[in-house]
């Protein structure tokens, strides 16, 4: 038994098209990197990190253009939507470790 509009997983021999492919494909990294972002926010919110709301609109327009880009095979565009995601992330992430290092250097207390 296959999809519905006929494609099926290729077990049966049937091919199935390659947007079909790059739909899975686009689809598996968003699931992929929402557990990355979903622990980032937890740590942010857990630090009462500021910048958190722009950053984590920034990070879900970059993985709202991946998915389209990574559809329709844009050359670049879908590395592009993939890395500002990612800095977004790593951009977060050392800002929660500068604020908890300067918090520790305070003695404590909050900035």
């Amino acid at each position: 038994m296959g999809f519905p509009m006929g494609y099926t997983d290729g077990s049966n021999g049937v091919k199935m098209p390659a947007i079909v492919g790059r739909m899975k494909t686009a689809h598996t990294n968003a699931v992929e990197n929402l557990v990355i972002f979903g622990m980032v926010v937890v740590v942010a919110k857990y630090q009462a990190y500021e910048g958190l709301e722009m950053a984590a609109r920034l990070f879900c327009l970059t993985r709202l253009a991946h998915w389209p880009l990574c559809v329709s095979n844009v050359p670049m565009g879908r590395t592009v939507a993939f890395l500002s995601g990612w800095m977004v992330l790593a951009y977060t992430m050392v800002q929660m470790l500068a604020n908890m290092n300067a918090v520790k250097a305070l003695g404590g207390q909050e900035l």
